[in-house]
């Protein structure tokens, strides 16, 4: 089982907010990147002692491939070269589809920052994309510099100027928007807050808790410190990889102090952690009266498969 990585975040991190690229990189910086990724994922795996999960790495199609892929589709296949199209295959492409289990999946994420913030290149709408090129399926992602659409001109379009190419109508996956995605991280923090409230952990509230006293007032600074720590990496846009992993953290704590863990649970494993953090969020997402707090989370995730 996958260790809990404890967070380690540099001061000069919090100072300014991160951008997300804009103009698209290089396409021989974005295959780095995503060698990169690769690298990381197997280096990973082999300090931590893990069979390597070969299906969440990525590979990058050749250009006969990707023909293949389009098969008798040509008009496609021309446009998405001229949008210096990049096709990756991996078991990924599922979970952009239907954006289910992805809070705790650092593998997501991870792949997640370089395609949204690192690289300015667009993910083509996943379902849209395997639907019209892989039978249904939903094995690539199909990523570009542009949208095809922003080519068509008369070359795609008919005497109705209606676009005939299959490509060319097709939209940006709603996982794009970084907006979205660290709105949904702090929903999560303002979850954290009020459960670390509730039982008396943090300053504010200590409300429904009849042993308030039992922390000692460094433990709880110590906590606050902790909770404005996560909403400075949310607000600076750190990776959500260890936005994450710091939530799961924080939570995994919130819920040892108000009640009993189970007896086999490990505090630094990962997957203990993150199925923790899954399931607070479910219970506060259906059976509380909270839901108005989680609403960008429930907009960007799949809420019934966190």
């Amino acid at each position: 089982s996958t260790p809990l990585v404890m967070v380690d975040v540099r001061p000069k991190d919090l100072r300014v907010v991160r951008s997300r690229v804009e103009r698209p990189i290089l396409r021989r910086k974005l295959l780095t990147l995503l060698d990169e990724y690769n690298e990381l994922y197997d280096t990973s795996a082999s300090r931590v002692g893990l069979p390597r999960k070969l299906a969440n790495r990525v590979a990058v199609l050749s250009d006969s491939c990707v023909a293949k892929v389009f098969s008798s589709d040509t008009s496609s296949l021309s446009a998405f070269r001229r949008a210096s199209g990049v096709l990756i295959s991996t078991s990924l492409s599922i979970q952009f589809q239907d954006r289910r289990n992805i809070l705790c999946d650092t593998d997501f994420w991870s792949l997640w920052d370089i395609i949204v913030m690192r690289s300015g290149w667009v993910l083509i709408d996943v379902q849209q994309f395997n639907s019209a090129f892989n039978g249904g399926g939903c094995r690539y992602l199909g990523l570009v510099r542009f949208l095809p659409s922003l080519l068509c001109g008369q070359r795609c379009c008919t005497s109705s100027g209606l676009c005939r190419v299959p490509l060319c109508t097709m939209s940006i996956s709603r996982l794009c928007s970084f907006d979205g995605a660290y709105s949904a991280c702090g929903d999560i923090w303002t979850m954290l807050m009020k459960q670390s409230s509730k039982i008396g952990i943090s300053g504010r509230g200590r409300v429904g808790y009849s042993s308030a006293e039992k922390f000692e007032r460094s433990q709880v600074l110590s906590f606050e410190y902790q909770l404005k720590l996560l909403r400075s990496m949310i607000d600076c846009r750190l990776p959500i990889c260890d936005v994450i992993l710091f939530c799961m953290e924080i939570n995994a704590m919130i819920v040892g102090f108000s009640s009993p863990l189970s007896p086999d649970f490990d505090a630094e494993n990962q997957s203990h952690c993150g199925d923790l953090l899954a399931r607070e969020l479910m219970v506060y997402i259906h059976f509380t009266n909270y839901a108005d707090d989680v609403i960008q989370l429930v907009a960007f995730i799949d809420a019934d498969f966190i």
